[in-house]
C-alpha cells in the first residue's frame, strides 16, 4: 500500500485565507504522496479528521476521481 502524509496547507493567499460561510479560514491540511497533493482537484481540508476521512474514501476508490466525488460530500 502506498504511504500518504497529511500536512499543513501553506499557501493561503499571503496570510489572508479564504472566506467560507462568513468566517476567515487561515489553516488547513492537504494529503500528499511526500511531494504533491494527491487529492482530486487539489482538494484541501479544514481538519486532520476530514483529511483522513477523504483519504480513506480515495483509497477505497483506488484513485478513481469520479468515484471519489460521488462518495465525498
Amino acid at each position: 500500500m502506498k504511504k500518504y502524509r497529511i500536512v499543513p496547507k501553506r499557501d493561503f493567499g499571503l496570510g489572508k485565507g479564504f472566506l467560507i460561510n462568513g468566517q476567515w479560514i487561515k489553516h488547513g491540511f492537504i494529503v500528499t504522496d511526500g511531494v504533491c497533493n494527491i487529492m482530486p482537484g487539489a482538494t484541501w481540508f479544514r481538519t486532520i479528521e476530514d483529511a483522513m476521512e477523504a483519504l480513506f474514501i480515495y483509497c477505497g476508490c483506488h484513485g478513481d476521481t469520479k468515484q471519489f466525488w460521488r462518495h465525498h460530500q
